[in-house]
């Protein structure tokens, strides 16, 4: 995996998060709706057989 590549998907990953922070929703537990959308990302990507080798960067 080359570095431009590493760098798009942590870009990738920041928007992510920066989207789930703005909206700062509440869900059923009264958690962060954050932490869920974090969550649910890394589980797509450990279906995800490629994204799962470039999620290794996250690690």
């Amino acid at each position: 995996m080359n570095l431009p590549e590493k760098i798009s998907a942590s870009i990738r990953m920041n928007v992510a998060k920066r989207k789930l922070d703005s909206r700062k929703i509440k869900n059923i537990h009264g958690n962060p709706l954050e932490q869920w959308g974090v969550a649910k990302i890394k589980k797509d990507i450990g279906k995800d057989k490629e994204l799962k080798k470039k999620a290794l960067v996250f690690k």
